[in-house]
């Protein structure tokens, strides 16, 4: 099990379009290196597992300063071996206004439940280790992995 930081994703200001800005050049810069580590990794990305993922979310509507401010709900990203590929696990109400809590994506997932079921499914934590690694938290599935 490894970590590695990535930062300049905290974008208050010029984030941008899809062909320029701040979010594409962070983008294109975190797409070059997973296919450059999915790529060293080759057949060996079968057995792996990676997960990006940050510690907050973003507004959906862009601030003043053509940025997005700190929301609720957030992404991750998962890559490599064991997954359900083609699917969004978890629940995900979309982006409609009715849908947003307070002009945020909602929290509707616990990282907690994504990173249980990596450590249940990939390293073979039983229920009783899953809450050893995350005490009081009511472990839950969401259905990412096989």
């Amino acid at each position: 099990m490894a970590c590695v930081d990535l930062g300049g994703w905290d974008m208050h200001t010029d984030l941008g379009t899809l062909d320029g800005g701040d979010m594409t050049r962070a983008r294109t810069a975190l797409a070059a290196a997973l296919d450059a580590f999915a790529t060293d990794l080759g057949q060996a990305l079968d057995t792996t597992t990676l997960v990006t993922m940050t510690e907050f979310g973003r507004r959906v509507q862009e601030d003043g300063s053509g940025g997005a401010d700190h929301g609720h709900g957030s992404v991750a990203l998962l890559l490599g071996g064991g997954l359900r590929g083609k699917t969004v696990p978890g629940a995900w109400e979309g982006l409609a206004p009715d849908a947003l809590d307070h002009g945020d994506v909602a929290g509707s997932n616990d990282y907690r439940d994504l990173l249980g079921e990596l450590v249940s499914t990939r390293l073979g934590l039983s229920p009783a280790g899953v809450a050893k690694v995350f005490p009081g938290h009511d472990f839950r599935p969401l259905g990412a992995f096989r």
